[in-house]
């Protein structure tokens, strides 16, 4: 009947983790390889007389390309699913690789590697976070930090494969394999299987909000879906709950109404007098449906503005270090065998933290975008004081320490902007993030690159990443400070409220 037919919901589960696992499958495969690019890179660039710049660009464009397909990664997935976007992602990116073992140029690198393969990890990487999101409501930052825990089982792996293969087949052969290798993320977006496939009976049988829920927090997300709700139901409610309202609550609404009324037919007296020509209401017409396809209402929202500018500076100077490690390691005396070890222990201590850290955030409830705002500080704080450091022990320690904040980081990096958007607009709003990103990796990673040129230091070169992560944690800070101080005036306002009440 239908007054028993219950309501469907994510399975929080099941082939969930299956999504879990070719989700991982797609980050090991497409972006393990990122740490070691100044390794495996680092003799072809010297033999074309590429500079430090030149190594940036490639790198810039890199992540330009594979932020500035978000452009289409929103409006992809809502017409041909999750599954397809993936497999199409991979196949490109999979294909750029190994046709970058073929360069002679510069050009060519950028053409195959940063463009091809951009836009397929653009798309690859984009299809399995919606799809894994979409799978889990409460387990989602378990979900989300196993999966991650691919790429830097990868970052792990990665330098001393590509040691060994540039000792054995020099950097052609070594690029071609690593090329074969990466084509394991075709097979991890065949599991990325629709949602609507798996989904089960809601357990409670009520229609609550569980699916705008994420560890028991109520997300900025939450908020705007809930008056957003309100706003379409509140005329029924009205209906409802007449009968429950005192009197002086139903003269206040006459009153309100009322006023309404009058509001009402002086609007349409006016509307009447200026009428829009046809031209004006075909590109009204236009322009509504432009925002409605990338969903570009979401640009008014403040919190979820700021949150994809903080991430976007975050992500530049994120790009930029990992390129720049090899080298600066290099310049204060190591050998590609100790870079490699250097950047594989790193590597141990981000996925140790992602397989054990969101266990322990869900379980405390702690605001995604507070724990990113937190560790983004204190990793900036770590990579400044480690291009101060000479090899050795203390070296050492810090490379751990970089490796376990920058796990908490980026396992929290995509959360906190779907926690600042309304659910329904997730892939929108990760299109949106990542064209900020590729706005700030184009136009501000080459200037990093022209610092370490120009100033000779790479120390310099770290602390001006640095800097760019503090605008980031400066502008949350100030977001949080004006928000906890407006919720402070409110409920004093209410105390208030409240003790003249009770007084008449």
């Amino acid at each position: 009947m239908k007054g028993q037919t219950k309501k469907l919901v994510p399975p929080d589960g099941g082939w969930g983790w299956m999504a879990c696992l070719g989700n991982s499958l797609i980050n090991i495969s497409l972006r393990s390889l990122d740490p070691s690019f100044g390794l495996l890179f680092g003799d072809m660039l010297k033999e074309l007389n590429v500079t430090t710049v030149g190594g940036t660009l490639i790198i810039g464009i890199l992540e330009s390309v594979v932020n500035f397909s978000g452009m289409f990664v929103g409006p992809a997935i809502k017409k041909f699913g999750c599954r397809k976007i993936g497999i199409i992602g991979a196949c490109l990116s999979c294909t750029g690789l190994i046709l970058t073992s073929q360069a002679n140029s510069i050009a060519y690198i950028i053409c195959t590697y940063s463009v091809l393969g951009g836009i397929g990890i653009g798309f690859a990487m984009s299809a399995g976070f919606v799809s894994l999101h979409s799978y889990f409501i409460q387990k989602r930052t378990q979900a989300v930090g196993l999966s991650m825990a691919g790429t830097t089982l990868g970052m792990m792996c990665m330098p001393q494969i590509v040691h060994l293969l540039l000792i054995h087949y020099n950097f052609r052969g070594a690029v071609l394999i690593i090329g074969g290798l990466a084509l394991h993320s075709v097979l991890g977006s065949c599991l990325l299987q629709p949602v609507s496939w798996h989904l089960v009976p809601d357990p409670n049988n009520k229609l609550k909000s569980e699916t705008l829920k994420s560890n028991g927090r109520v997300s900025e997300g939450e908020k705007l879906l809930k008056k957003d709700d309100n706003g379409k139901s509140n005329g029924h409610r009205r209906k409802s709950t007449s009968s429950d309202m005192s009197s002086v609550d139903l003269s206040t609404n006459s009153v309100s109404n009322g006023n309404n009324n009058k509001k009402l037919q002086d609007h349409e007296e006016d509307s009447e007098k200026n009428e829009p020509s046809d031209e004006q209401t075909a590109w009204q017409s236009a322009k509504a449906k432009i925002i409605a396809f990338f969903d570009l209402d979401l640009l008014t929202n403040i919190t979820y503005l700021n949150t994809v500018i903080g991430v976007g500076l975050f992500s530049l100077a994120e790009s930029n270090f990992k390129m720049i490690t090899p080298f600066f390691l290099a310049s204060i005396g190591m050998v590609p065998g100790e870079i490699a070890f250097c950047l594989s222990l790193t590597a141990f201590a981000d996925v140790v933290t992602r397989l054990t850290m969101p266990m322990i955030f869900g379980k405390l409830k702690l605001a995604n975008r507070k724990v990113f705002w937190v560790s983004s500080f204190l990793v900036g704080i770590s990579r400044s004081t480690m291009a101060q450091q000479v090899a050795g022990k203390i070296l050492m320690a810090n490379l751990i320490f970089n490796g376990f904040l920058r796990g908490i980081t980026l396992t929290n990096l995509n959360l906190s902007v779907t926690e600042s958007c309304p659910p329904s607009k997730v892939p929108s709003a990760l299109g949106m993030l990542m064209v900020f990103k590729g706005l700030f990796v184009a136009g501000l990673g080459p200037v990093l690159g022209h610092i370490r040129d120009w100033t000779g230091s790479y120390q310099i070169c770290i602390h001006s990443m640095t800097a760019s992560i503090m605008l980031c944690t400066t502008s949350w800070g100030i977001e949080f400070a004006v928000k906890e101080i407006r919720k402070r005036m409110d409920s004093s306002s209410q105390r208030e409220v409240g003790a003249r009440s009770k007084m008449v």
